[in-house]
């Protein structure tokens, strides 16, 4: 995200993901009413509400072309025979707000499908459950984590994990051990520099 403007990638065709992926970018502004509100809310939150939004808004759009008489947004026409004019006014009226309420539910959603692939190949889920019982982590569990290539494919997660876990364990790590932690974590890939500030 840089200035308010977040690229992801997404999938040329969803049914067929060997066609590749693209790139796409989306404002984010403060009239958004999603970002707004849920800018700064857990993402499994997020992920529900865009859920009871995209629910909200088909049963909006189901309720003004049942009105209408028309079988969805698109075949509402003015030369439709069977809708009165008053409902058809109604429906036109609304249907601006509710195709640019859709663009934005489809962008969020778009954002989100990205940021959950971000968090499954980064197996950011397994950190997190780690790091909220990093007290009960020991020695050897998070050397063995340092050392395990199936544990995330980013060395800044295994450094974070790491940092977080040395500030707040109350075991002693000797200088021998700490080596052997900043050994891990180098052949993870990590940039070790911040440790000479952590171990102060």
């Amino acid at each position: 995200m840089h200035l308010n403007r977040i690229t992801v990638e997404t999938p040329i065709d969803e049914e067929n993901p060997a066609r590749g992926r693209t790139k796409k970018a989306y404002d984010l502004t403060s009239k958004d009413f999603f970002w707004s509100r849920n800018a700064g809310v857990p993402f499994p939150q997020v992920a529900e509400d865009i859920d009871t939004e995209l629910t909200k808004y088909k049963d909006d759009a189901n309720e003004i072309t049942q009105k209408a008489g028309a079988s969805s947004l698109e075949d509402l026409q003015t030369d439709n025979p069977n809708t009165s004019a008053q409902h058809l006014k109604a429906a036109i009226t609304l249907l601006p707000e509710l195709r640019e309420r859709k663009a934005v539910l489809d962008m969020h959603m778009n954002i989100a499908t990205a940021l959950l692939k971000g968090i499954k190949d980064r197996q950011l889920d397994n950190f997190f459950q780690i790091e909220e019982n990093i007290t009960k982590q020991t020695k050897a569990m998070m050397l063995e984590l340092l050392n395990d290539n199936s544990k995330g494919n980013q060395p800044m997660d295994k450094l974070r994990l790491f940092i977080i876990w040395f500030l707040s364990t109350e075991q002693e790590v000797s200088r021998a051990e700490m080596e052997r932690f900043e050994e891990a974590l180098t052949k993870a890939g990590a940039d070790t520099t911040a440790l000479v500030y952590v171990k102060k």
